[in-house]
């Protein structure tokens, strides 16, 4: 089995059914992949058979749980297809970010920003109070919350 998954990767384990043998037209193994490397499809078996002849038998590749990797950006979590950087147009697409299953327009942090409201609008400033006051005042009470940090 070590031979015939080299070309996809290191084998780390396998099914029951193929060390058992009581499956042999299906294999089942948990192979370590390079996910920089494109996938094998393919795999060619040679089959000697007991008149001496070689048979080839050409059995397909299917991958399960594989993350998506970006070539561009070299790193997992999106593919070259769905890549920002490389795609423009696709950072202004709607994504899924309620889990009620609404969708939203992607936003920005800078547009986020300007959507929220501005601190001075809630704030009431009054310029009655002396600053010094104001200032000991406040110097007053980082000394009680420091003295009761100490008790």
């Amino acid at each position: 089995m070590r031979k015939i998954v080299a070309p996809i990767g290191v084998p780390i384990i396998s099914d029951k059914a193929i060390v058992s043998k009581s499956r042999p037209t299906t294999a089942k193994v948990k192979v370590e992949i390079d996910i920089r490397r494109t996938r094998v499809t393919e795999i060619r078996i040679d089959v000697r058979k007991e008149n001496g002849e070689i048979e080839f038998i050409s059995q397909k590749v299917k991958y399960e749980n594989v993350p998506e990797y970006c070539f561009h950006c070299k790193v997992q979590g999106h593919s070259d297809a769905k890549c920002r950087v490389l795609h423009p147009e696709l950072r202004d697409t709607f994504i899924n970010d309620n889990l009620d299953g609404k969708n939203e327009p992607h936003q920005s942090n800078n547009e986020k920003m300007k959507n929220l409201p501005k601190i001075q609008d809630k704030m009431q400033v009054d310029k009655s109070d002396d600053p010094k006051k104001v200032e000991g005042k406040q110097k007053e009470k980082n000394r009680r919350r420091d003295a009761s940090f100490r008790r």
